[in-house]
């Protein structure tokens, strides 16, 4: 088919009813639509905040161990039991400083 600019158009026109009815349901899901990208967007925006909070402000056991003037294997060990909280494989553990906040709060 050619349309009037006398291109191609491979487009299939479709004749629907515009009722009252038809135009109200479009508005519903185009603001259903709307809201469920603008939730989408929201969340994905409080999600990097909280991420680039997190990865700003981190702390190895070793930097708590100075900090509190206790063994790097204390802090290991608190660790392990769940008194500080730490995010992290193996001995490479990183601790938040709202875990770090809250393990002084607990422990001192």
């Amino acid at each position: 088919m050619e349309n009037p600019t006398g291109q191609n158009d491979n487009s299939i026109d479709i004749k629907l009813p515009m009722t009252g009815k038809f135009y109200e349901q479009i508005a519903q899901e185009l603001i259903r639509t709307s809201k469920k990208n603008f939730i989408k967007k929201i969340t994905e925006k409080a999600i990097e905040i909280k991420k680039a909070e997190i990865l700003a402000t981190v702390y190895t056991p070793q930097e708590i161990a100075k900090n509190t003037k206790l063994s790097t294997q204390t802090i290991h060990k608190h660790i392990e039991k769940g008194y500080l909280k730490a995010f992290g494989p193996g001995r490479q553990k990183r601790i938040t400083a709202e875990a770090y906040q809250e393990y002084i709060n607990n422990r001192f």
